[in-house]
């Protein structure tokens, strides 16, 4: 049998093992998503019998890659992201507080399929494109302006939600990188220096280096700590048709820091999607000053010390992105160089235009 074959016989055993109750577990691949690389992800047609009844359900299955991680792993607790993503989804369904996929178990043992792998529930709806851009072509393009705004609320509140859960109650303190009540930005910076070390020794990158010296040295009083996502964007927001968010997914850049870093990544996304490629923003599309001001009410407090976490968003952004660009250069796909220029002269001097 093709690597393929193997792979779905061991997740119908493994299935049976986890659903007492079926019989005739059968596995189809049916396809897998156009973006994302911090994991192995595809999807998966389920059928089995149970009590005499034929079942259908589709799946969605992620098997932990080789190589380094897109995100720096937060907690040895969680080496792979794999692991991450999972226990952080395990924790929001605890909480529910906000849209995220359900799973079944993390599975570690490598012999079902080659890597520790999870399952997690399929939910039909809508990615919003990296490239092009979502805001040059597609549905929400194409939606009416009050369809884009409410996208826009929804989203914000379920962004605010979940940075007040109470993620100590949620399961979610093992991953918490500082001990007890001490800041979070020294301990998070000591991981970024880390991260950071094999980048500045392939590439100079004066503007990052600069960047890491400047967050390492200028730590801010800090709000209280959240569960924040660590990749905030609409591109990580499964809507429907009519822009209504559905899931929130892509869990890898999990941590435990104050709220006002996600908010900044997302103010990022929002100028990358806009002043970034050149797109007039679109009718129904709040400002950024409007888009601070519904979160802050969402969140009930204001926003604190967010020059610092502009730069400190800003940098784990460009970090990660150059190590992107350097597995895909790897892949043989020709757009390191252009790309890692782009963001060294047009990304990072935007902290002193915005």
């Amino acid at each position: 049998m093709a690597d393929g074959e193997v792979q779905l016989r061991s997740l119908e055993r493994w299935l049976t093992i986890q659903w007492p109750n079926a019989r005739d577990v059968t596995c189809a691949f049916v396809g897998s998503p156009k973006t994302g690389m911090s994991n192995d992800t595809s999807f998966l047609d389920v059928t089995w019998q149970e009590n005499g009844a034929a079942r259908n359900r589709k799946l969605v299955l992620r098997r932990a890659v080789e190589g380094l991680e897109v995100h720096p792993p937060q907690v040895c607790l969680a080496a792979r992201s794999t692991e991450l993503q999972h226990a952080v989804m395990q924790a929001l369904d605890r909480s529910g507080a906000i849209p995220a996929p359900k799973v079944l178990p993390l599975e570690r043992n490598v012999d079902w399929v080659g890597a520790p792998f999870f399952l997690m529930e399929f939910v039909a709806g809508i990615t919003l494109s990296d490239f092009p851009s979502f805001t040059e072509i597609g549905p929400f393009v194409d939606a009416a302006p009050e369809a884009r705004s409410k996208m826009y609320d929804r989203s914000l509140t379920h962004l605010a939600a979940l940075h007040c859960v109470d993620w100590r109650a949620a399961g979610a303190a093992w991953l918490d990188r500082a001990a007890g009540d001490e800041p979070r930005c020294p301990a998070q910076m000591a991981l970024w220096r880390e991260y950071c070390a094999p980048i500045f020794e392939r590439d100079e990158f004066p503007v990052l280096k600069q960047a890491v010296s400047w967050l390492s040295n200028n730590y801010p009083d800090e709000p209280a700590p959240s569960l924040v996502w660590g990749d905030a964007r609409p591109q990580n927001i499964l809507v429907n048709a009519a822009l209504e968010p559905l899931t929130i997914m892509d869990w890898e850049g999990a941590a435990i820091l104050p709220a006002e870093f996600d908010f900044a990544y997302w103010l990022w996304n929002d100028y990358f999607v806009h002043e970034r490629v050149g797109v007039t923003r679109r009718s129904g599309v709040p400002s950024r000053h409007a888009q601070t001001e519904f979160y802050s009410r969402a969140l009930g407090r204001s926003l604190q010390a967010v020059p610092y976490f502009r730069v400190l968003s800003l940098m784990t952004i460009v970090a990660s992105m150059f190590n992107v660009y350097e597995r895909l250069a790897g892949q043989g796909v020709a757009l390191q160089a252009d790309e890692c220029a782009r963001l060294r002269l047009r990304c990072i001097p935007a902290v002193a235009r915005w």
